[in-house]
């Protein structure tokens, strides 16, 4: 990965973060909404012949509620599977970092996972604006050369 291309990934896992949460969440309400249609489906099916449900008007908003929760399912499905993508490459990028230098890492984990400004985490980690900056490039450094290792 390049210098910019990390630091991307890193800008992202924030949010990548709260989207897979409240994507779990929205998964979960469809999946629910979805087992419930298909219930009223199942029994006005039991209830009514089988000659007179195709025509229903009742029957077809029914099958358009579930097919369109099955796509509104299926494209939260893919953007849980790249906001998961973010996460685990943010955290071995972090994790890798405990490994290197506690203070980058510091830096790295208010600025990126805490989420906070520049401004905070000067005074979360206690070094001047330029010590900050120069550890973290050197961070941002360690990370290209270990991703070109390997």
């Amino acid at each position: 990965m390049t210098k910019d291309e990390i630091k991307k990934v890193l800008r992202e896992y924030h949010s990548a973060k709260w989207n897979y949460y409240y994507l779990n969440t929205e998964l979960t309400q469809i999946n629910r909404a979805i087992e419930e249609v298909s219930y009223i489906r199942a029994v006005n099916i039991a209830t009514v012949p089988s000659v007179g449900m195709i025509s229903d008007p009742a029957f077809s908003i029914v099958q358009k509620k579930i097919d369109l929760d099955e796509k509104r399912r299926d494209r939260f499905i893919g953007m849980l599977k790249v906001s998961q993508h973010i996460i685990d490459t943010a955290e071995v990028m972090l994790a890798d970092l405990i490994n290197y230098d506690n203070l980058v890492y510091r830096i790295f984990n208010e600025k990126y996972v805490l989420n906070k400004s520049w401004g905070a985490v000067y005074r979360a980690v206690n070094y001047s604006k330029s010590q900050v900056h120069r550890w973290h490039g050197r961070g941002i450094k360690y990370l290209v050369e270990k991703d070109e290792t390997k």
